[in-house]
């Protein structure tokens, strides 16, 4: 299942490559369905490298819990050179319809269901 094709834009680097510096990392990130800048805007994704308060496993508030690893933040890009320096990220989604428990991608894996 997937939530849209997340569309990560590093505002460093220029031919859709990543410097893998978080604070290059542009913080909101575009979110389509179908999987191409055709498909409509379905979500977006605010990424921050500092883990916020109600993010932790059981914790309560505005982030998404758990923070994800860094490990698992690197499932949303196809790149096997995905690395960053910091440990945990908190996220927050929005969604623009009611589709998303139902969306799927093609041949995806882990727990984006990436392309």
């Amino acid at each position: 299942v997937t939530m849209g094709q997340h569309w990560f834009l590093d505002l460093h680097v220029r031919n859709n490559e990543q410097s893998w510096v978080e604070g290059n990392l542009q913080p909101l990130v575009p979110m389509y369905w179908p999987p191409s800048l055709d498909g409509k805007l379905n979500a977006i994704f605010f990424p921050v490298p500092v883990v916020q308060e109600g993010s932790y496993l059981f914790g309560y508030g505005d982030w998404e819990t758990p923070m994800l690893t860094s490990t698992l933040m690197c499932q949303n890009w196809c790149d096997s050179n995905c690395h960053w320096k910091t440990h945990f990220w908190s996220t927050m989604h929005i969604y623009f319809n009611s589709r998303w428990k139902t969306l799927k991608c093609a041949g995806g894996s882990g727990p984006v269901g990436r392309m």
